[in-house]
């Protein structure tokens, strides 16, 4: 889930943000800066809860939105949380205070969107190149059907905070959040439905010394309309195989730490990453998984289609051209500088995270 920083950056007197180049085969397309940063380290209850907390707090806060293009500095909490690939070359980036980005040349330059809220959006999720969602702040739900030249506002029926969404197809999208919150619809987000997971028998030896909480889930991903996954907190990993509307847990535990994203290649081939460096690994459609020794950072977001993959994290980047078998860590990120999403989009690697920060990396290279 996203991390809250005080980084700062300038943008240009253009609507169109062109990049700044950096150490390469790692470039830099924002100024971000400042060394003041949080993320949740640990893997103690009541440092989870007390992050949590503040996470929750900064969401909830009153945002003033900044202008691109008139030589402003956005403000401390000016973050990107929040990345898609509709289609080659084609990016979008949501984050803080409604921020919505455009890119249709892989990166290079980008072109604020029209978006219709100063609340922060988390996440974005696109089923097609003209079919797209975005989620955040007190239960926000945004959809575009003409590829985010413009957005409109969805009734969710909820105001807790999400962290995720994933459309599965134009109609049949997901979104999931704080305090167990799952969200589904079948007909394009004209109707949601709160789905009521049954964590008594889901995660009975997590309720047993917690009675009555509900998980946090982080991050939800589907390999088509059928087949899906959801991680969060106590390092749950829940498993659809019928569209959502029965879920089954593959992994729970009160000593693991968060998860906050997962990714499946095929039916049986997937990778989770989390809190702590937790980076896992299932070659039999999550039956099982595996640990891979890494970095000790949190790590918040992974990508990888064929031999290519790339995890992003607290101020960390892990590399593989071997299709996952070994990772290797990346060109080091300045201090307070984490990132929150990852995307593969052509031969790149796109990253958004603190203080605006828009980084790209060349995985052929």
């Amino acid at each position: 889930m996203p991390r809250l920083s005080s980084a700062r950056q300038t943008p240009a007197e253009s609507d169109s943000l062109s990049p700044s180049l950096g150490t390469l085969p790692l470039t830099e397309k924002s100024s971000g800066g400042g060394e003041h940063g949080r993320s949740v380290a640990g893997m103690g209850l009541v440092a989870i809860v007390l992050a949590l907390g503040a996470f929750y707090a900064w969401l909830a806060m009153p945002q003033k939105l900044p202008a691109v293009g008139e030589g402003k500095t956005f403000t401390s909490y000016d973050s990107f949380l929040g990345i898609a690939a509709p289609a080659e070359r084609k990016l979008c980036v949501v984050g803080a205070f409604g921020m919505i980005l455009g890119s249709s040349d892989g990166g290079k330059t980008w072109q604020r969107q029209a978006s219709i809220t100063s609340r922060t959006l988390t996440s974005v999720s696109y089923a097609d190149p003209r079919h797209g969602f975005a989620a955040g702040n007190g239960g926000l739900v945004l959809a575009t059907s003409d590829g985010g030249s413009t957005w409109q506002k969805q009734h969710s029926g909820v105001s807790a905070q999400l962290l995720a969404v994933a459309a599965a197809s134009p109609t049949d999208v997901f979104a999931v959040g704080a305090y167990g919150t799952l969200l589904t619809t079948s007909d394009g987000g004209t109707n949601w439905s709160k789905v009521a997971l049954p964590w008594n028998t889901l995660i009975p030896k997590v309720l047993k010394d917690n009675p009555g909480v509900e998980p946090n889930l982080n991050n939800v991903f589907f390999l088509d309309r059928n087949t899906g996954w959801i991680v969060g907190e106590f390092g749950i990993i829940l498993k659809t195989t019928d569209g959502g509307r029965t879920w089954t847990a593959q992994r729970a535990g009160e000593d693991l730490p968060q998860l906050y994203a997962i990714v499946f290649t095929d039916p049986v081939t997937g990778w989770a990453v989390g809190q702590a460096g937790s980076l896992i690994h299932t070659t039999d459609g999550g039956a099982t998984f595996s640990a891979i020794q890494a970095t000790p950072e949190d790590l918040f977001s992974i990508a990888i289609a064929g031999l290519n993959g790339v995890v992003a994290g607290n101020h960390t980047l892990l590399i593989t051209h071997d299709g996952g078998l070994n990772w290797r860590a990346g060109e080091k990120l300045p201090g307070g500088i984490w990132l929150n999403q990852v995307v593969l989009n052509s031969a790149d690697a796109i990253a958004v995270g603190a203080g605006g920060t828009i980084l790209s990396l060349n995985l052929h290279q």
